[in-house]
């Protein structure tokens, strides 16, 4: 497995990874990573993490419709890793500038809410990936709608 990233978000991902793939390696487009430590710290304790720091995807390779490599640059040397899969895990840009009139956003730019999906603007509720909150995923994003709904649902019958 390829992970591409080295933030928190591709750390998140490489630490559920590690532990069901034979060798994992992570690409990193910066000289060092940005993760936190302890998310840094719980991978590399894995006999199998490798690192490639500066290395710039170059392109996917397939074969018979397959995916079965990456292709990257690193100090200046074309280099392939051959693979099963990858993720990509690049950061995350919330889409809420449109938005921003209605309710406050955070520095990274998502929506100010606890899982409740209550924000500081009455009658404002937000969900999923563009509140603020630790995990993005679909599971988390399906809890966020369902705390939001019954809370606006509420708010609307007062």
């Amino acid at each position: 497995m390829v992970v591409i990233g080295g933030g928190n978000s591709a750390f998140v991902e490489a630490n559920t990874l590690v532990n069901i793939a034979r060798k994992l390696t992570i690409l990193q487009d910066l000289p060092v990573f940005t993760a936190d430590a302890k998310s840094q710290e719980t991978l590399f304790a894995n006999h199998n993490v490798e690192t490639h720091l500066s290395a710039k995807v170059t392109g996917y390779v397939t074969e018979e419709g397959k995916l079965t490599g990456v292709t990257f640059i690193e100090n200046g040397q074309e280099k392939r890793i051959d693979c099963d899969g990858v993720f990509l895990a690049v950061g995350l840009i919330p889409n809420n500038s449109s938005f921003a009139h209605l309710a406050e956003l955070d520095r990274q730019g998502y929506f100010e809410s606890d899982e409740s999906g209550i924000t500081h603007t009455e009658g404002v509720f937000v969900a999923g990936d563009c509140r603020t909150k630790t995990l993005r995923q679909v599971a988390t994003a399906c809890a966020d709608g369902a705390n939001a709904a019954i809370n606006a649902s509420t708010y609307l019958s007062r």
